[in-house]
């Protein structure tokens, strides 16, 4: 009899899961189930070091803004984002954010809350002379040293769909840590660490596939 009532329970138990997972997948896969979409950004940079009050207060200078395109793709609710930022400075330079991450949903088909992590990428590209990845001649790196080199990033974004365009709001928190530090001693004391930069990008996208 007790094991009766052992196996019904555990019936039930399983049950009451498969209830449970069919209501929480629904907002999941309210979407299509993949798709591809090209943004125009707006990227205004900060410092990950000052407070709130200072990091927006220079939201009203134009120099501290530059036009980014962002490249994201979306497989249920795992993101890829890739923005591409360029400087127009006498360096030529790009700052290249790579990103992997969730999408869960705030309200469904509407507004979905964005998190995740990855590397920003500095390339520098002068009139003369020899273009530079992460600070280094390119003839003197391979993509396996400008991935390791490359500082690690925290993502939180809050996006907007409206149909098949959406709005979004993406904060890049930049820390210390690189992929190579976090194999030395110590290195991942630096992963919460703020490092040089912190940017916040307003983008406009479309769904193109």
């Amino acid at each position: 009899m007790e094991g009766k009532g052992c196996l019904e329970t555990m019936g039930k138990f399983r049950i009451v899961a498969l209830i449970i997972l069919v209501l929480l997948s629904g907002p999941l896969f309210a979407r299509d189930f993949f798709d591809m979409n090209l943004g125009l950004s707006g990227v205004y940079q900060g410092n990950p070091t000052l407070a709130a009050d200072e990091f927006f207060s220079g939201m009203g200078t134009k120099e501290n803004w530059l036009v980014g395109v962002e490249l994201g793709m979306r497989a249920s609710f795992i993101d890829l984002v890739a923005l591409a930022v360029p400087n127009d400075g006498p360096s030529n330079g790009l700052m290249l954010h790579t990103s992997g991450g969730f999408s869960i949903p705030v309200i469904t088909d509407f507004a979905y809350l964005g998190v995740g992590a990855g590397i920003t990428t500095d390339f520098e590209f002068p009139e003369s002379g020899e273009s530079k990845v992460n600070g280094r001649f390119v003839s003197d790196t391979d993509f396996i040293e400008t991935v390791n080199d490359s500082p690690i990033h925290f993502r939180a974004a809050l996006d907007f769909l409206l149909g098949n365009a959406s709005i979004g709001l993406s904060y890049y928190w930049e820390s210390q840590a690189t992929l190579l530090g976090l194999q030395t001693q110590g290195g991942w004391a630096t992963l919460f660490q703020p490092g040089e930069r912190a940017n916040l990008a307003v983008v406009l996208r479309l769904t193109v596939f």
